[in-house]
C-alpha cells in the first residue's frame, strides 16, 4: 500500500477587428509557442497598408510587452517573442489620409511547465536514489508560470520493464508555484518514481508530464 502527502499548444484564435468596419481589413493571428518558454509569433495583416507602422502588445504571464513594427510591401508584419502562458495579442494602426485607424486582437493558449526534483536521499546507486526512511522521501515541485495553482502527481512503481501507477493526487501549490510530495506508506526495496504535471487554468494550459529519477527506501 502506498500513499502521497503534500504541503498544501493550442491554436491561436483570430478575433474580429475592433476598428471601424469601413476601414481596410486589419487582423491579428498568433502562432502559439510549442512549449512554455519557446517562441510564439504574432502576425498582423493590414490590407492596403504597406510599410505602415503598427503597435503590437502582448499580455501573458502577468506582464505586457509592446513593440512597434512596420508592415512589408504586402501589409504584413510579424513579431516573435517568448511564450509565458495564456494571453492576448493586440495590434493598432493610426489613421492615414486614405484609411481609418484600426485595431484587432487574438487570444492564445500556451502549455504551462513543471519541474520536479528529489531531495533528502543519502546516495545514488545505479541511477536510483536511496532513502533511509519513508519520512525522508521528498519531491520538490515548481510550476510555471509561477502562481497559486494545482499540480497533479502520480506515484508509480517498477514492475519488470513497466511502470505501474499506485496513486494519483492533485495538490495546491503555494503562491510562488512551489509544492512538495512525500511518501507516508510504501514498500522498502521497491523502485518508485513520481510523474508530475501542472494543471491547466486561466494562466496556462496543462503542462507536459515530467518525472523524477527512480528512488528506493532501503
Amino acid at each position: 500500500m502506498t500513499a502521497l502527502v503534500s504541503a498544501a499548444l493550442v491554436a491561436g484564435s483570430v478575433v474580429a477587428p475592433t476598428g471601424a468596419a469601413a476601414g481596410p481589413a486589419f487582423a491579428v493571428s498568433v502562432k502559439p509557442a510549442s512549449a512554455y518558454g519557446k517562441s510564439l509569433t504574432v502576425t498582423v495583416r493590414a490590407t492596403s497598408r504597406p510599410r505602415t507602422p503598427v503597435t503590437i502588445r502582448v499580455t501573458a504571464g502577468g506582464a505586457t510587452l509592446a513593440r512597434s513594427v512596420t508592415t512589408n510591401a504586402w501589409g504584413v508584419a510579424t513579431w516573435s517573442l517568448v511564450g509565458l502562458g495564456n494571453g492576448t495579442a493586440s495590434a493598432a494602426v493610426a489613421a492615414t489620409r486614405t484609411a481609418r485607424a484600426a485595431s484587432a486582437s487574438a487570444r492564445f493558449t500556451t502549455a504551462g511547465a513543471a519541474v520536479v526534483k528529489l531531495t533528502g536521499y543519502t546516495r545514488v546507486s545505479n541511477g536510483v536514489a536511496r532513502y533511509r526512511s519513508l519520512d525522508a522521501v521528498r519531491a520538490a515541485m515548481q510550476i510555471f508560470p509561477k502562481r497559486a495553482g494545482k499540480v497533479t502527481v502520480s506515484l508509480q512503481h517498477r514492475s519488470g520493464n513497466t511502470w505501474v501507477t499506485d496513486q494519483n493526487a492533485t495538490f495546491a501549490t503555494f503562491a510562488t508555484g512551489g509544492a512538495w510530495a512525500g511518501l507516508s506508506q510504501g514498500n522498502r526495496g521497491m523502485t518508485y518514481r513520481y510523474v508530475v504535471r501542472a494543471a491547466g487554468d486561466a494562466a496556462a494550459a496543462t503542462s507536459p508530464n515530467v518525472t523524477t529519477a527512480s528512488f528506493m527506501v532501503d
